[in-house]
């Protein structure tokens, strides 16, 4: 048997090499390792697996569903939370929850048995593309349907027992010498996304003698883009641990980051207290819900995090209106920064795509500071999309309220 890695970090022959060291560690034959970086048809590569393996306790979710549908198995290991079980549950809706393992020994049973019984990798093989097209993961027109079910449940709930909200309001050597060129140097590796580049030019600078914090916030940052995520929080937690204030905010953003990619319990604690440092930003403690939810929690302590989250728009004008209307289609808002490549952008894709036309109007509020490609692909399939990138929160609310958003 042998092990195929495929990921950007081995792209970057530094990054290969220190992989390959971990694994030799731990005991593998780095002689049966493959380690693949980008390649223009990724797609392609999974006709050289016979078994994909879900990584725990973080499992694949795009990923996982490029795998099926190209019909290679995947074995998955369930956890306890939201995030780790993502896995299992792709599998149990395509209807094959035989490859879903409750515990490590089970997961590592599991694999060993498949990989030894060729019929049913045959037949897997054949079969797992039709499978999953037939299952409620690609019946994108089901999920519309049951989306739109809902909002008229809100709705009619709404109608029946709901007063209008009342509002009080209306509305070389040189260079590691001179910072400057040092700093933008960095950027530009940055932005380039040579990150090991990076690394090492930061390194040989702090070599020579430079200190200043954004050295050593860039220099993280290389590193946790790289995937040494061990690595960078360490360096995040020493310079916490100096008490510096100059750039505590940004080490203490990239902590809890950090922490959340590496299904660390602490990550919604480190969230909430960079949100607890720097109020001003909302989206923080977005963050700090996100994490939260990832968490085997109590719900009575999950639901007060969440309504917790209104108090931050407190004095942003709470609308109502003189008039009562009533438009020919329930009208539905999306506020979000992701409408925009990212890696939910395919599980948006269904809300703008598969709703009935015939019920609802869809208005879209996007706020991602980048527009892209996929955001050009998205916006004609809403009724109205706005650009709202930039736009402060009351200026959103005012917008929303102009559209008379239900």
């Amino acid at each position: 048997s042998r092990l195929f890695l495929k990921a950007d970090i081995f792209s970057e022959d530094d990054a290969r090499a220190e992989v390959l060291e971990r694994i030799a560690a731990a005991g593998i034959p780095t002689s049966h390792v493959d380690a693949e970086g980008n390649s223009p048809d990724y797609l392609a590569a999974y006709n050289r697996m016979d078994i994909a393996l879900d990584p725990f306790p973080y499992p694949g979710g795009g990923t996982t569903c490029d795998a099926l549908y190209m019909g290679v198995p995947v074995v998955t290991l369930s956890g306890e939370t939201l995030g780790s079980r993502f896995g299992a549950s792709l599998l149990v809706n395509i209807g094959a929850e035989a490859l879903v393992a409750h515990t490590e020994e089970e997961y590592i049973a599991l694999a060993v048995s498949l990989a030894g019984d060729r019929q049913t990798l045959e037949a897997l093989h054949t079969g797992l593309r039709g499978m999953l097209a037939q299952s409620p993961v690609m019946d994108a027109a089901g999920y519309g349907a049951a989306v739109g079910a809902a909002y008229e449940q809100v709705w009619s709930i709404y109608e029946q027992h709901s007063e209008q909200l009342k509002s009080i309001d209306d509305h070389d050597d040189s260079i590691y010498k001179d910072s400057k060129a040092l700093r933008e140097r960095l950027f530009a590796l940055l932005r380039a996304e040579q990150y090991a580049a990076a690394q090492e030019l930061a390194e040989n600078a702090m070599a020579h003698g430079a200190a200043e914090d954004m050295l050593r916030y860039l220099h993280t940052y290389a590193i946790e883009r790289q995937g040494d995520l061990p690595r960078a929080m360490a360096l995040a937690e020493a310079y916490l641990k100096t008490g510096s204030n100059a750039l505590r905010h940004e080490f203490m953003r990239l902590r809890a980051a950090v922490a959340y990619r590496m299904g660390d319990v602490r990550a919604a604690e480190y969230y909430r207290c960079a949100y607890e440092e720097e109020p001003s930003d909302p989206s923080l403690y977005s963050s700090f819900l996100l994490a939260k939810n990832a968490q085997d929690v109590d719900d009575e302590e999950l639901f007060r995090a969440h309504c917790a989250y209104g108090e931050l728009f407190a004095r942003v004008p709470q609308y109502t209106y003189r008039k009562s209307y009533a438009h020919p289609k329930i009208r539905v808002g999306y506020v979000s920064p992701d409408f925009r490549r990212n890696v939910l952008q395919h599980f948006v894709q269904p809300f703008l795509t598969m709703y009935d036309r015939t019920r609802f109007a869809v208005y879209v509020y996007s706020t991602a500071e980048q527009p892209d490609e996929v955001t050009a692909g998205l916006r004609p399939h809403a009724d109205q999309w706005r650009e709202m990138g930039g736009h402060t929160a009351e200026e959103i609310a005012a917008q929303i309220h102009a559209d008379e958003v239900d």
